[in-house]
């Protein structure tokens, strides 16, 4: 049986709407934070701390205010959790928005004008593409495509994102690490689908790898390539492939091909990038080492053989 996959290289983030001035603020700043007990781990860990020391409220005036208490630690570090796994392939780490995806959540005098109770309301039942006012094209799929999110966990992602719409409301957060957002995510993930141990062995058995590196894939699947690829792996319209059926998938029998493949992802210069979406590295998740990455695989070679038991 598989039990593991090879150490994981770097990844790479390249933002493309700072100048070359502010490139430079940022780069310095995440050198700083790695320096400091090496907490940010990889480019995109690093952007991702540099941002958010960075943004500011001066290019927001005009815009309907969000003003409030500051949020607390626990709810905004879970709610930063939860955005950055199942909204920022969308809308940006920081919800300053991904080019021809998601709009900017920061700016957004549509988000501003919510309440947060409809605001919630808006986010469970999404906007398919073909609503007037979705000027993207691109659908936003009920609870951001995690039909696992529970009511307060949706409240904990607005009140994330009025954090980073009225930055006096941020908290003062533990640094973003790939193994502290792996920790929070896992205590929020859904159970495997079983009741007992011996429903989880049933359900997962597997010739080629272990029933925990399938459940647990299972459940990183949910909190990283659900929003794209679906609930059932088999495809979000204008946004992720259907991974059951895809060839692709099928016809790359070396794992560690797989995991490098996910791991660089695939943008939208690709030829072969029929969406023309970009698939984000690491599933836009920076918690996904290769080991993670090889339970994730491991899913999806069981779910192509049990297609519809997801």
């Amino acid at each position: 049986m598989h039990t593991s996959a090879r150490p994981s290289a770097s990844n790479s983030a390249r933002p493309t709407s700072r100048g070359a001035t502010e490139l430079l603020a940022l780069a310095i700043v995440a050198v700083a934070l790695t320096a400091v007990g090496g907490l940010v781990v990889g480019a995109r860990g690093m952007m991702i701390a540099a941002h958010a020391w960075y943004l500011r409220d001066d290019s927001l005036a005009g815009l309907p205010t969000v003003d409030g208490p500051i949020i607390e630690v626990a709810q905004a570090t879970r709610g930063r959790a939860l955005f950055y796994a199942t909204c920022s392939t969308c809308h940006g780490p920081n919800g300053r928005g991904q080019p021809g995806l998601g709009k900017d959540l920061v700016a957004s005098e549509f988000s501003r004008s919510f309440a947060d109770a409809e605001f919630h309301t808006f986010i469970r039942a999404g906007r398919p593409a073909s609503d007037p006012l979705n000027t993207t094209g691109i659908a936003m799929p009920p609870s951001g495509g995690n039909p696992n999110l529970v009511d307060t966990q949706v409240d904990d992602i607005v009140a994330y994102v009025r954090a980073l719409q009225n930055r006096d409301r941020m908290p003062s957060l533990p640094p973003v690490t790939a193994e502290h957002l792996l920790e929070v995510l896992m205590s929020m993930a859904p159970a495997p689908a079983a009741s007992s141990a011996s429903g989880v062995a049933s359900k997962y058995e597997d010739a080629e790898y272990e029933t925990a590196d399938i459940a647990s894939g299972a459940q990183l699947y949910v909190m990283s390539c659900i929003s794209c690829h679906g609930a059932d792996a088999r495809g979000v319209v204008k946004l992720g492939k259907d991974l059951v059926a895809s060839t692709f998938v099928k016809e790359m029998k070396d794992d560690e091909a797989l995991i490098a493949f996910l791991t660089k992802g695939r943008s939208t210069s690709d030829p072969l990038n029929t969406t023309k979406v970009d698939m984000p590295p690491r599933g836009g998740n920076p918690a996904l080492n290769d080991d993670r990455l090889f339970q994730v695989v491991a899913y999806l070679r069981w779910l192509q053989k049990n297609p519809g038991q997801h």
